[in-house]
């Protein structure tokens, strides 16, 4: 099954790894899906409690789902690796005309050598063309039909990613029919909420918060100190584990609820 990898420049123990998987409903009228993936071993996914009231943020216009199981489905503890064939299949019939995809490497500080490495595993992903550009400029921002969100440093990423043309061009780009963004570790983080681990004081924060969870990726080893710190500082949010080599589709519904789909194998 194709990936997409980026080795971390610097990697602490609780460093982001980086693969990818995605997929996306061969429904031609479906809305965009997005994908959060780390690197290998097995997904968790962990609910925590009450669901959380959704606030002013809102997606696309419509309010987000008030618990895991609003996004559409309850969420399993564990899932087969014929998954991950299963969504790479999906994504290859939706698309079926030549791809053009922008990679955003701002969270490990544009490193070609990051770079290279998504670009030859999106030409692998697809079975058509895929053209991938390298975005760094925020004044020249390509309309594209996929983005990925890079892995690296969290904190480093959302300076790039919160200024306010980079949030206007991500929102158009999400908008589009059949638009995919992939977060590949941090990435994964920045699609959703979560905390930068690397910080000697994390807190939970939202990035894009287009999936409504909190999101943690490959603490394995270390016990999962993001969700122990979610559920002192925002215990009504669900939350989501993603070990290595594990990743989650999610992709939101005409009545505005989310519909998960997890895949181990990647």
């Amino acid at each position: 099954d194709p990936d997409v990898r980026e080795p971390q420049p610097h990697r602490p123990p609780r460093r982001h790894a980086s693969t990818g998987d995605r997929q996306a409903h061969e429904d031609p009228g479906a809305g965009p899906a997005h994908v959060a993936a780390p690197r290998r071993r097995r997904l968790r996914c962990r609910a925590s409690g009450r669901g959380r009231q959704a606030t002013t943020p809102r997606w696309l216009g419509r309010e987000r789902p008030q618990s895991c199981e609003a996004a559409g489905r309850s969420v399993p503890q564990e899932v087969t690796p014929q998954k991950a064939v299963r969504i790479n299949q999906r994504l290859r019939n939706r698309f079926t005309k030549p791809v053009k995809a922008a990679y955003v490497g701002a969270a490990n500080a544009d490193d070609p050598a990051f770079y290279e490495l998504a670009r030859h595993s999106l030409d692998d992903l697809f079975s058509v063309p895929c053209e991938t550009l390298h975005v760094k400029n925020s004044a020249n921002l390509p309309e594209v039909d996929v983005v990925l969100l890079a892995g690296g440093n969290v904190s480093l990423g959302w300076q790039w990613l919160q200024q306010t043309e980079v949030l206007h061009w991500l929102q158009r780009c999400c908008a589009q029919p059949n638009s995919l963004f992939i977060g590949v570790s941090a990435g994964a983080i920045h699609l959703a909420r979560g905390c930068d681990p690397e910080q000697t004081q994390p807190f939970i924060r939202p990035y894009l918060d287009w999936l409504p969870m909190i999101v943690a990726v490959h603490e394995e080893q270390q016990g999962w100190p993001t969700l122990a710190l979610a559920k002192q500082q925002q215990p009504a949010w669900p939350s989501l584990s993603i070990e290595f080599g594990a990743g989650v589709w999610f992709e939101r519904q005409p009545d505005g609820h989310f519909q998960l789909e997890f895949c181990d194998g990647i």
